[in-house]
């Protein structure tokens, strides 16, 4: 009943008027039961109260919410497209390093598939060394995240909107609040080593950041469809480096 009464105002207002007015007319009838007509003059003035009610919180309240919420996601939709298009992002990366052919990044097990094909990408951080020795084998600081600089950009995407949520659709909201708080879930996501082989390896890591950033994808397309999600090209970091092209299937 709350949730009709909060989706539909007007209709609300209207039934209640619709009552009252229903009762205007009945008064002029004989009195059925005791009291009745002292029943109806309550029942009355309750409807038109109420309808007088809705339409105040309509024009007060729910107009200038509606028009602040539309500015508001106009002004941060870049934000929120940026942060929806992270995992994507990521996989693009990938793509750079894998060898060419077709990859299904939409399941667990195709995403496993992918990450065989990709080695261990060790971190550029200034610890002593990439490398340690492990018996025969040297193993590596591995750091998918590219030392969490993409982790770090959603975050900070995050920071923009962070006071503007309560705003959002509540269904975005959720969604926006468990990409932003990744690194906290995941233990701070720091490098780690581990033995040579593939990104298999930290396909937790990657998998969950990934569904995050869709399931915000998806919530932005559901909740306001109105507005464009614009797939970015990610320019490099230096001439000698690729300009990485998003594809389709890894959205």
């Amino acid at each position: 009943m709350e949730d009709f009464i909060g989706s539909h105002p007007l209709l609300f207002s209207a039934m209640a008027l619709a009552v009252s007015a229903g009762i205007e007319l009945l008064q002029a009838w004989p009195e059925f039961m005791p009291l009745g007509h002292e029943i109806g003059e309550v029942a009355r003035n309750l409807g038109y109260g109420i309808a007088a009610a809705c339409v105040f919180n309509w024009i007060i309240v729910e107009i200038p919410a509606k028009r602040e919420a539309r500015r508001i996601l106009d002004s941060y939709w870049w934000n929120l497209n940026e942060m929806a298009l992270s995992g994507a992002m990521l996989l693009a990366q990938y793509r750079q390093m894998a060898p060419k052919g077709e990859y299904n990044t939409q399941t667990e097990t195709g995403m496993k598939d992918f990450l065989k094909t990709i080695p261990l990408i060790p971190s550029q951080t200034s610890m002593q060394g990439t490398t340690v020795k492990s018996g025969p084998e040297l193993w590596v600081l591995s750091d998918p995240f590219a030392h969490t600089t993409l982790i770090e950009y959603v975050e900070g995407q995050g920071a923009v909107i962070s006071p503007f949520l309560h705003r959002l659709d509540p269904g975005v909201a959720d969604c926006a609040i468990e990409l932003m708080h990744f690194r906290q879930r995941m233990n701070g996501l720091r490098p780690v080593f581990r033995p040579p082989g593939s990104l298999e390896q930290e396909f937790l890591h990657i998998w969950e950041f990934v569904r995050h950033s869709r399931r915000l994808r998806q919530a932005l397309l559901t909740h306001y469809p109105e507005h464009e999600l614009r797939v970015p090209t990610i320019l490099p970091l230096s001439p000698d480096q690729p300009v990485h092209q998003i594809v389709d299937a890894d959205l």
